[in-house]
């Protein structure tokens, strides 16, 4: 399901910077957070954030040196959904992956950061704009698995296969002891059992948290088992009934300057945006 402040297929760019990581790896409706700390990088996310916030993950398809390392033909587009500064001069980003492309024509290096002219066509369908079956996820990863198994590719299949759609993102608590990472609850969200965590769930790319001195945090923690008194139900509220619940003052008619008073049960807690009317006859 497109997100809201995603762009329509027609409105996608026709070239957008990209970045090639060795052994990271975005798909379609996964979010991956990158630290960004080298000058060309830095250039790139200002670049995507003074336009439409895409940059295009791919992977060399040899070493990762120099400007410009040969590349693998198919990356994915992921479009900047969180961003924050550190004090040391880096960039704290989230891509949320929107779409494969082809590698098209590669053009002159822009503040050091490489730019192609991607091929959208043949992955529309990642877009979720027409009536298909989805993104078989577990098919491309079996793919990929493969194929990069055969090229002697490495990259990290757990924080991948974890990169599910439902993911806490980071929310505040940098520089203290303590991170809060929230997520907010999507329409035909459902978990009965009560939300879980399992086992070395973070994932947070490279140095992406460091102590004091620069050292890099271990990132491995204990798994939380379902926990009943924290289910998910992201289903919209339903009208259950409308009565008249006021009376005539003398039982027969209301008069001029008496009160009409309607209830209106949902079936949970509401809260209201605005002032809603309810007209009737």
């Amino acid at each position: 399901m497109p997100r809201a402040f995603d762009p329509a297929f027609e409105d996608l760019p026709p070239e957008i910077p990209v970045f090639p990581l060795t052994g990271v790896l975005l798909l379609p409706g996964a979010t991956l957070p990158l630290n960004i700390f080298e000058p060309r990088y830095l250039n790139m996310t200002d670049a995507a954030l003074a336009g439409p916030r895409m940059i295009g993950m791919i992977q060399p398809s040899g070493p990762n040196t120099g400007d410009s390392p040969e590349l693998y033909t198919i990356g994915c587009a992921g479009r900047i959904v969180a961003f924050s500064e550190t004090d040391d001069g880096r960039y704290l980003i989230t891509l949320h992956g929107l779409i494969r492309f082809e590698l098209g024509e590669e053009l002159p290096l822009r503040d050091g950061f490489r730019v192609v002219r991607p091929d959208w066509a043949p992955y529309r369908q990642d877009m979720g704009e027409e009536e298909t079956d989805g993104i078989d996820r577990d098919r491309i990863l079996q793919s990929l698995h493969a194929y990069f198994t055969q090229n002697k590719v490495d990259a990290n299949w757990q924080a991948i296969k974890r990169s599910e759609r439902r993911q806490a993102g980071y929310a505040s608590g940098e520089g203290e002891s303590t991170l809060v990472f929230a997520y907010r609850v999507r329409e035909a969200d459902l978990d009965e059992d009560g939300v879980s965590v399992p086992a070395n769930a973070l994932f947070a790319g490279v140095r992406a948290v460091v102590d004091s001195a620069g050292q890099e945090t271990s990132l491995n923690h204990a798994g939380l088992a379902d926990d009943p008194e924290h289910k998910v139900d992201g289903n919209p509220p339903d009208l259950l009934a409308v009565e008249v619940v006021s009376r005539p003052w003398d039982g027969e008619a209301y008069r001029e300057g008496e009160t009409i008073r309607f209830e209106l049960r949902f079936d949970e807690p509401v809260t209201l945006s605005a002032g809603p009317v309810f007209p009737f006859d």
